[in-house]
């Protein structure tokens, strides 16, 4: 596993427009970088290494089935 801290918690604009690096998540997606708010870049405007990091074991453990649920949903007529 990654050694990284996370908090969920909310956020203002204001805040994340001082943040080094921002990315959200979801189940289905991974981790995707959030560059800009309201097009203003932030910090360099580029996904940082941490967030590339997240993405990148994400996919694997999706790829090997690590903590992946298949969810059948049965077609209705």
């Amino acid at each position: 596993m990654m050694e990284v801290e996370c908090i969920a918690q909310d956020m203002s604009p204001d805040q994340l427009r001082q943040a080094d690096k921002v990315f959200i998540t979801s189940i289905a997606g991974g981790a995707m970088p959030v560059t800009r708010i309201d097009g203003e870049p932030i910090w360099t405007g580029t996904p940082g290494s941490i967030t590339k990091k997240v993405t990148e074991r994400y996919g694997r453990m999706y790829a090997e089935g690590q903590y992946r649920i298949i969810v059948d949903h049965p077609a209705t007529a």
